[in-house]
């Protein structure tokens, strides 16, 4: 006899993903999908990084579906965010088969800044214990061999050291986007400067919510979430790391018809 579990017998009356924060990681992801599931019209799924479309894609689609709220008001829409996805190399794709139709959501910090709040990160996660000019000069070169490909870098890495300890090929947006706008078209995507979002919250939020069709709301607590303190980055690394990304960051330009003025 076959038993079924009454949630995945209410499965098919879930409602599918109408948008997803992609990313990138420590550019204010958690900060903007607490903003967004205040919204009366947007309902959360049970939690906020379900990461189906990377790490957890051989779980199936029942299971993705599982996270998301009952479709018992036409009216809302739900969405999720979990800031690996962009980097990771088989997501666009995957999504792509899943639903074309999609709305997403792109916040893009300084990549110094960003790498280096990821290495931050990774210390206090005791998934490091390499200085920060050490796991720069090691990855340059890793870069390097590897052509600059994150395919390559995905395929010949370890998912620990893919996932926590490649600092700057995350910074590397513009490789990274053009692989999702071979599967999707620009209109799909809202790009955002997260130093913009920071300083300019509620500005931001706004442009977020006509990006989805939404109603304006301002009851909403703008609280800076997930943010951490730690020693400042020097001169030198930072002069260093602004030269290389550089030219990735104009090449970003171009492809997201944006400006994106860190290093001007």
């Amino acid at each position: 006899m076959i038993r079924y579990s009454l949630r995945s017998l209410l499965n098919p009356l879930r409602k599918q993903p109408d948008f997803i924060i992609l990313g990138a990681q420590k550019g204010g992801t958690t900060s903007l999908f607490d903003y967004l599931v205040q919204h009366p019209s947007i309902v959360g799924p049970t939690k906020k990084e379900i990461h189906y479309f990377n790490i957890n894609h051989d779980k199936g689609l029942g299971w993705y579906h599982q996270h998301f709220p009952i479709a018992l008001n036409k009216m809302k829409i739900t969405g999720e965010a979990s800031p690996m996805y962009l980097f990771h190399p088989d997501t666009p794709a995957r999504i792509k088969s899943y639903k074309s139709d999609l709305k997403f959501i792109v916040l893009l910090r300084n990549p110094v800044l960003r790498a280096y709040s990821q290495y931050n990160m990774s210390l206090r996660n005791k998934q490091e214990n390499r200085s920060f000019e050490k796991a720069v000069d090691e990855e340059m070169e890793l870069l390097e061999k590897h052509n600059f490909n994150i395919l390559e870098l995905h395929e010949n890495l370890s998912a620990d050291h893919f996932q926590n300890r490649l600092y700057l090929a995350r910074g590397l947006y513009a490789s990274q986007i053009k692989t999702w706008l071979n599967c999707f078209d620009n209109k799909n995507f809202l790009f955002l400067n997260s130093e913009d979002f920071y300083a300019n919250t509620a500005e931001a939020y706004t442009s977020v919510l006509s990006f989805l069709g939404l109603d304006q709301f301002d009851k909403i607590s703008f609280k800076k979430l997930n943010s951490g303190s730690y020693v400042k980055l020097s001169d030198h690394l930072s002069s260093k790391l602004s030269s290389f990304f550089k030219p990735h960051t104009s090449e970003l330009n171009s492809i997201t018809l944006q400006n994106f003025n860190w290093f001007e």
